[in-house]
């Protein structure tokens, strides 16, 4: 176990040195990362109406990892040991008249359940959040402000950002965590599905036709393996809709099914795909190509070469303009529903026919995707 845990490092460093020089500077050969110790606030009682949490980000100055093993060693202590059962925290928000109040609802405690009903006639929708984020991040946050304010539906937030990101030092130094971080993702599925059940067990929710779990980046993949496993958990009765936001591809392409999302997961399985970073295959029964589903209008990336403008692996990685489009599409769908998709067999035919030209399958985008719609639709946003 130890020489496959020192493998996965040394490999993740040489890959990351080789395409990115500029990482010799910031992993920390000597250099004081400064690396962060993560204190939260929180301050109420099981089930108890309060503010959003807040997580504070103190700096430890003159923290210096200076051997490949003080490195290895802080991986394990902020990723690979942290246990996935503790580490995963759900928070429930249902007042659209005040944004940041929330309950922390704790599987296994019934009583975190105290004042939690969700009707029969709303959905539950649930936030996963992707690689180097955490509730706090701007998806999911935006998304839940929206999805309240324009739906009035009940919103829960996963937090796995403590499995996500070990807080280790400047971004690239952290983004060499993706392959320890990727091994998180299926605990944190199996967690996910644990809440799911446990609320449909206590009847705090009344069917799993109820829930819409969506998910960013990783966070695609978590939702895929929580959906796949609430079937096992409940002989086969799935949930009603999962929605992709340009699943993550590194390190997916050759993932059982079972390991990422597919369109087994759900009654219904729509994606959007919208970069390079993302998982560009069709992956569920209604898969979105916004502008051809690789770069988007106003983003740096060019055909040229990613490399070029994306400065370091950790804004690669999380701060991709058009990678983070995906959410942001969806956002836009559910104020105002103005886009449309054309089906159209591959982007070739989108791109040097006009799809859109000679479209006679429209389906509405985002938000209001219709549950019975397969195949590729591509538009123009």
């Amino acid at each position: 176990m130890a020489f496959h845990f020192v493998n996965r490092v040394v490999s993740s460093i040489i890959c990351t040195l080789v395409l990115f020089p500029s990482i010799y500077e910031v992993y920390g050969f000597g250099f004081d990362l400064g690396i962060p110790s993560v204190v939260t606030n929180f301050s109420s009682g099981v089930g108890e109406v309060v503010k959003a949490p807040v997580d504070v980000v103190a700096s430890v100055p003159g923290k210096v990892v200076s051997t490949a093993g003080d490195a290895w060693s802080t991986v394990s202590e902020t990723v690979v040991n942290q246990d996935p059962e503790l580490s995963v925290k759900y928070y429930l928000y249902d007042n659209p008249s005040n944004l940041e109040e929330y309950k922390q609802i704790v599987v296994g405690q019934v009583d975190s359940l105290r004042s939690v009903r969700i009707s029969k006639d709303t959905t539950l929708r649930i936030l996963i959040h992707g690689f180097m984020q955490d509730y706090n991040s701007s998806y999911p946050q935006q998304m839940k402000d929206t999805l309240l304010m324009h739906t009035g539906d009940p919103v829960v937030i996963v937090d796995w950002g403590h499995l996500a990101d070990g807080k280790f030092g400047p971004e690239a130094a952290r983004a060499i965590l993706y392959p320890f971080i990727v091994d998180n993702v299926a605990d944190v599925g199996q967690y996910v599905a644990n809440f799911i059940v446990f609320l449909k067990d206590n009847e705090a929710l009344s069917s799993l036709d109820q829930v819409h779990i969506l998910g960013f980046s990783l966070g695609a993949h978590v939702s895929g393996i929580a959906g796949w496993t609430v079937q096992n958990a409940t002989d086969g009765e799935k949930v009603a809709r999962i929605t992709g936001l340009d699943p993550a591809g590194p390190k997916f392409f050759l993932k059982r099914t079972e390991r990422r999302l597919n369109q087994d997961d759900a009654k219904f399985v729509d994606v959007i795909h919208t970069s390079h970073l993302g998982y560009f295959l069709q992956m569920g029964h209604l898969d979105f190509f916004p502008n051809g589903g690789k770069i988007q209008p106003g983003c740096v990336e060019t055909e040229s070469g990613i490399t070029d403008t994306v400065t370091s692996l950790g804004s690669l990685l999380t701060g991709s303009c058009s990678h983070s489009r995906a959410w942001k599409y969806y956002l836009r769908s559910i104020k105002d529903n103005e886009f449309y998709g054309c089906e159209c067999n591959n982007i070739f035919k989108y791109e040097f026919t006009g799809c859109e030209v000679e479209c006679e399958d429209k389906v509405p985008f985002g938000e209001l995707a219709p549950s019975k719609a397969r195949g590729n639709y591509y538009l123009s946003i």
